[in-house]
């Protein structure tokens, strides 16, 4: 019995080369004439560095940044401080968008990135969209009395577990007064103490104190800080 006739078998890279192999080469001198590409255009989003909230949501407007060519549209992935990403943002045109941050809980409050998902340009088409960020911070409020020299603050803080607001323990307070030498003024601490558990705080007025005084907590990484100027 004959053997059959085995058929030649050619594969997908010979193929390939043999396709290539069949391309005319380009001329460099052609290539060297040619105009570069247009870089493409860059987009950042502009959002307030801190939001405050002190209820179930932060709402914040957040717009292109100043680089973004007319006509363009980005997107950001909104990612909390645990990773979790919450929502899309996606802002066209010069209008701003509302941004919503649900801060339902403790864990919601801390630092928030946006990292760009997609962009593109009217006039060029794909766009290298650049990251931001924004910190949320729960709410405070400060109450101040005076008598004599004696200047006693109280701080409160909202606290997201039982939506209200409770005695901020260990916050920062302190007592400034403002002293200015032509149009440059300045702050400085004239005396500072921590908040007991009621939120409770005492500081002493010098009697030298003068120029206009206030009473601050300073914010924290999760609350924001308050200030209240006090009347002589």
């Amino acid at each position: 019995m004959q053997p059959r006739p085995t058929r030649a078998v050619v594969s997908l890279g010979a193929a390939m080369i043999a396709t290539l192999a069949q391309a005319v080469a380009a001329d460099p001198a052609a290539a060297a004439s040619r105009p570069a590409p247009p870089r493409p255009a860059s987009c950042s989003i502009s959002v307030p560095p801190v939001v405050i909230s002190s209820g179930s949501a932060a709402r914040t407007q957040v717009t292109r940044g100043p680089s973004c060519p007319l006509g363009s549209s980005a997107t950001w992935s909104l990612v909390s401080p645990t990773g979790t990403e919450i929502t899309k943002v996606t802002v066209s045109g010069t209008r701003p968008v509302t941004m919503r941050i649900p801060t339902a809980s403790a864990a919601a409050f801390g630092r928030y990135r946006l990292v760009p998902v997609s962009g593109t340009d009217s006039e060029y088409g794909l766009m290298i969209v650049g990251p931001g960020s924004v910190n949320v911070k729960a709410g405070s409020r400060l109450s101040v009395a005076t008598k004599g020299a004696r200047v006693t603050a109280v701080a409160t803080r909202y606290e997201a577990g039982s939506a209200a607001f409770t005695p901020w323990s260990r916050a920062r307070v302190t007592l400034q007064t403002k002293s200015c030498s032509g149009s440059a003024c300045r702050w400085t601490t004239l005396a500072s103490a921590r908040t007991d558990a009621r939120g409770r705080a005492v500081l002493t007025r010098p009697k030298t104190a003068t120029g206009q005084l206030r009473v601050v907590t300073s914010p924290t990484s999760t609350v924001g800080g308050r200030t209240v100027a006090l009347t002589r």
